[in-house]
């Protein structure tokens, strides 16, 4: 009879230690302790390659203006299809760029308000959607000259109107008294920096 309880004792003592060494390590996620402080990096540039080693995503501070912004370039780093970027003024934008680097659309912030402007293949002429102190969308031709415009006045009524190359008022709704030359709603934004 000894025998067997020796026996006994060394199976539960073999199943007892399996057993709490199975249970002390398994501890819940949240028991584990994590780090205390995020860690960071800090650099002038922050350059993402690609496979073939080149530059796809740029993010950092422009020399010449001062902005804050990223680039994103085509497969063949030739040209930034996509810029955005915050300048020193508070001032931002969102630009997309064609094969040859040039602007075709922007998204742009200013202090008199946001506009969208979207060039056409040619890059003299397009639309442009500004909603500053008065909202407008306005058409320009090839040769940069606003053709049409629609939007509201300083006053807030509705305005309509069709110019002519040398920016005279061809038609305007309601009729513009004696009007030689465009008005408010089609002066042009403020351009932007590139």
């Amino acid at each position: 009879m000894k025998y067997r309880g020796k026996i006994l004792l060394v199976i539960t003592a073999l199943v007892g230690g399996i057993v709490g060494g199975i249970v002390s390590n398994a501890r819940p996620s949240s028991a584990q302790v994590g780090p205390t402080k995020t860690p960071y990096i800090q650099t002038g540039r922050l350059e993402l390659l690609d496979q073939s080693g080149k530059v796809r995503i740029r993010l950092a501070i422009s020399p010449e203006n001062k902005a804050a912004g990223v680039v994103l370039y085509d497969a063949t780093h030739t040209n930034p299809a996509v810029v955005i970027q915050t300048l020193p003024d508070g001032t931002s934008n969102i630009q997309l760029q064609d094969e040859n680097g040039q602007r075709r659309a922007s998204f742009d912030y200013m202090t008199q308000g946001v506009r969208l402007a979207l060039l056409n293949s040619s890059l003299s002429g397009g639309t442009v959607l500004a909603a500053g102190t008065s909202p407008s969308l306005t058409f320009s031709d090839r040769n940069e000259k606003a053709r049409a415009g629609l939007g509201l006045s300083s006053s807030d009524n509705p305005t309509v109107q069709l110019l002519d190359g040398t920016g005279t008022v061809l038609w305007s709704a309601p009729p513009t008294p004696n009007a030689t030359s465009h008005t408010e709603l089609l002066t042009p934004p403020p351009t932007r920096p590139n």
